[in-house]
């Protein structure tokens, strides 16, 4: 656990058909554990014996389009007001 990581408990590999004419992207899914480190019982009593889960998904980093997306995904998630000033901006450009 390097920097209270917690590893996932598991991973698949899709591959998805964006729509775009390019061959089908591969995405990373990680599955984590959302009880949050409580033992079972516990989990269960807070999530009404429903499972628990967080996902990870994120392009595989097979090429450099998978990076940029990846790039993108980052500032879109870390930076949401300039982004979205940039895109509107961008947009009335186009015009």
């Amino acid at each position: 656990n390097l920097l209270f990581y917690r590893k996932p408990f598991d991973r698949h590999d899709w591959f998805v058909d964006r729509g775009d004419g390019k061959e089908p992207r591969r995405y990373v899914i990680d599955f984590y554990d959302g009880g949050g480190g409580d033992s079972s019982d516990e989990a269960a009593k807070k999530s009404n014996g429903l499972p628990s889960m967080y996902l990870d998904v994120r392009p595989a980093l097979d090429d450099s389009d998978a990076f940029v997306d990846r790039a993108r995904m980052f500032f879109r998630e870390a930076f949401p007001g300039i982004v979205s000033a940039l895109e509107k901006g961008s947009g009335e450009q186009k015009r």
